[in-house]
């Protein structure tokens, strides 16, 4: 350290990216430790490595450091995986204090994308689309951050405007996607654009591209659109096309869909306001954990539609 202080602390650097991938590759105590002395190790190196004297291997440190970190969090639970990964996201900004998107812009959205995951495992939805969203700005083909800030928009933060912008600019890219097309087609709904989510639906229900799961939380949507449409007399019609999905498929159908943001929509809406339980009612059958239990709940939804009340406030 006192005579080649650079190569040193590039040695701890390097012994610290071993340990990573030896800990990531490991599972256990024996992870744990082996992550523990990956930090220690660029703990080390930034001893020389400043950002004063060194600020290229500095950040490059400081992103190695949040990355075992984060690897540590992610292994651990409870409080200490708080700090943990706290403290990575903590090392990914320091090291955006010179990865800048002006000067290195690579270097920038990978930082931002590791920072993105460590405020993804917080659970700190505002950070991580936020980072997310610098990610897509130099890589907007990039499938990872694409799901991710959809589903963190869309369901969580119910920002469906933002979702939409987001599924339109990959849909230029990718047309044939087919689980982007099913997400787009609902933002339609979730943003109020009832005529044009009827026209974008009826194809993906019509196609072989889209999968049966897909297929039956689109008809279950485009239920709670003809009602926002101010059309209810095609509602049962739309019912019996859903239970006829549903009852062709193997008894251990399921329904994988969040529609978190769909119900929100739904009981913010004034339009559905009069049919706002039910409609409720109508999304929970998927979660049914068979077919035979979600056949069940949506006839018991049919034979309750039209809710009591619902004419009243047409």
């Amino acid at each position: 350290q006192q005579e080649l202080p650079q190569d040193w602390a590039a040695t701890q650097n390097n012994l610290g990216v071993a340990l990573t991938r030896q800990g990531e590759r490991s599972s256990g105590e024996a992870s744990v430790r082996l992550l523990g002395e990956a930090v220690s190790a660029y703990r080390e190196a930034l001893k020389i490595r400043t950002q004063h004297e060194l600020p290229q291997a500095w950040a490059a440190t400081q992103n190695n450091l949040g990355v075992a970190l984060s690897s540590q969090g992610e292994r651990s639970s409870g409080e200490a995986s708080v700090r943990l990964l706290g403290e990575a996201v903590t090392a990914y900004r320091e090291a955006l204090k010179v990865y800048t998107q002006q000067e290195l812009p690579r270097d920038w959205a990978m930082t931002q994308n590791n920072l993105a995951k460590a405020y993804y495992l917080l659970k700190d939805w505002r950070g991580a689309a936020d980072a997310y969203a610098n990610v897509m700005t130099l890589f907007p083909r990039y499938e990872e951050a694409y799901r991710r800030l959809g589903a963190i928009y869309h369901e969580i933060l119910f920002e469906p405007e933002k979702a939409f912008a987001l599924h339109r600019g990959w849909m230029t890219s990718f047309p044939s996607d087919a689980s982007a097309q099913a997400d787009f087609a609902e933002t339609h709904f979730t943003t109020g654009r009832f005529a044009e989510f009827s026209q974008r639906v009826k194809p993906l229900l019509s196609g072989a591209e889209m999968d049966d799961s897909s297929k039956a939380a689109l008809r279950m949507i485009d239920i709670a659109n003809l009602l926002a449409s101010g059309a209810p007399s095609h509602v049962p019609d739309a019912l019996d096309y859903l239970i006829e999905t549903v009852a062709k498929q193997k008894e251990d159908f399921k329904i994988s869909w969040s529609f978190n943001g769909t119900l929100h929509f739904i009981n913010e809406s004034e339009k559905l306001t009069p049919y706002s339980a039910w409609l409720n009612q109508l999304f929970s059958a998927a979660q049914g954990e068979n077919r035979d239990a979600i056949l069940k709940k949506l006839r018991e939804v049919k034979s309750r539609f039209p809710p009591p009340g619902a004419g009243q406030r047409q």
